[in-house]
């Protein structure tokens, strides 16, 4: 009996160093990549990065103009350095997420000749976040996602703007927008088409402008703190869509948040 009690004790110790191992070999290996367009960095292009990078690395992009049509294919945080200095150009999509990729796309302007993000229907369930860009003049649509219920899209603290058709367009996707200038699309502001009941979430958003519509109203509708005013950009003609002094969306965020809309 005592020696049976010991080998389950030691089948038990065995198992907790395995998993115990896991953890900590997944905390070691996440690994920061940096991006300079000039060199001296890790990589001079962002898909070289990407295509280095182990599932949930993170990608630091300096400043510059990247002309490549991002491909995300794996678990992966892409930070730039900011939208005032670091721009991806691509005359396809600027950033396309695969279906088995959950990303975080963080600090860039982005613009393009078709959708300057697009997310590819999921094969699991997933989250999608995009914080801090600007992204203007795409051909198509700012955002576009042809997903299912399955990915849940999160949309904060942007400037999406002059884009050829809809500021945010998608299909099944749960999608929450919260504290963005969303304005002058060719189109749509925000447009949702559901099969499934899922509704668009937007909340402190400024969506003003639109030439079809701020909203597509059969399913998406201005929530909690909205306002559809003209945001006062510095100089949109020059590409400069920082907000003027007087701008209504300035200091009129989500409660708690330290954003401008």
């Amino acid at each position: 009996m005592a020696t049976r009690k010991m080998y389950f004790c030691f089948i038990k110790l065995s198992l907790l160093i395995i998993i115990t191992a896991s953890v900590l070999a997944s905390q070691v290996y996440a690994a920061t990549i940096t991006v300079k367009q000039l060199g001296g960095g890790d990589y001079t292009t962002i898909n070289a990065a990407i295509s280095f990078a182990a599932p949930d690395d993170t990608i630091m992009v300096f400043p510059g103009r990247y002309e490549e049509a991002v491909v995300i294919d794996k678990n992966l945080t892409l930070i730039g350095s900011g939208p005032q200095v670091t721009t991806i150009y691509s005359p396809t999509d600027g950033i396309k997420i695969k279906a088995s990729a959950v990303a975080k796309i963080i600090g860039f302007t982005i613009t393009s000749g078709e959708n300057g993000i697009y997310i590819e229907k999921a094969s699991s369930s997933k989250t999608i976040e995009i914080r801090n860009n600007v992204i203007i003049a795409c051909g198509l649509n700012g955002i576009r996602g042809v997903g299912d219920t399955k990915i849940t899209v999160n949309i904060t603290n942007s400037t999406i703007a002059y884009n050829g058709e809809s500021g945010v367009k998608m299909h099944d996707d749960r999608t929450y927008l919260s504290n963005n200038i969303i304005v002058l699309n060719g189109k749509y502001g925000i447009f949702g088409y559901f099969n499934y009941g899922t509704v668009v979430s937007s909340t402190y958003n400024n969506v003003w402008g639109n030439t079809t519509a701020d909203y597509y109203t059969k399913r998406v509708n201005p929530g909690l703190g909205y306002i559809s005013e003209n945001p006062l950009f510095m100089d949109s003609s020059n590409g400069n869509l920082a907000l003027q002094t007087p701008s209504p969306s300035i200091d009129t965020a989500r409660p708690g948040s330290s954003a401008s809309r």
